[in-house]
């Protein structure tokens, strides 16, 4: 065996990592899971929060998340929308004109993952806490 360059040798194994237990596997797989690319943008993810923070049945009208947020209505417009096509929020209309009003609310493949965002989330702050 020759020696290297930096003379610390060479060929020297690298020490195995422990066994990793139950707990170790399932934050190492958090840690490797994808964050929804939808819930990256902050203003979805408060908005889908604010939708998942109501019951189930529960609906939040255009204006209310609009002060709730402080979001301009082409901002707000846009997430929603957003939310809307890819399944996670839908939108009850009630009357037509200037008069209409949107309400939304959050569907269960949007709870879905909005919990799995989170749970990814709190991996990596456990993770960085130790």
């Amino acid at each position: 065996m020759s020696a290297r360059r930096d003379g610390r040798g060479g060929g020297a194994a690298t020490p195995a990592a422990p066994p990793e237990d139950e707990a170790g596997a399932k934050l190492r797989e958090l840690l490797r899971a994808p964050l929804d690319p939808l819930l990256a943008d902050t203003n979805r993810l408060r908005l889908l929060a604010a939708l998942i923070g109501l019951p189930v049945a529960g609906e939040l009208a255009f204006t209310a998340l609009r002060e709730l947020l402080g979001l301009t209505d082409g901002n707000l417009g846009l997430h929603l929308r957003t939310l809307v096509e890819h399944g996670y929020a839908e939108v009850r209309k009630e009357g037509r004109g200037r008069r209409g009003r949107s309400f939304y609310h959050a569907t269960p493949v949007g709870r879905a993952a909005f919990d799995t965002h989170v749970a990814a989330l709190e991996a990596i702050v456990a993770a960085a806490r130790g």
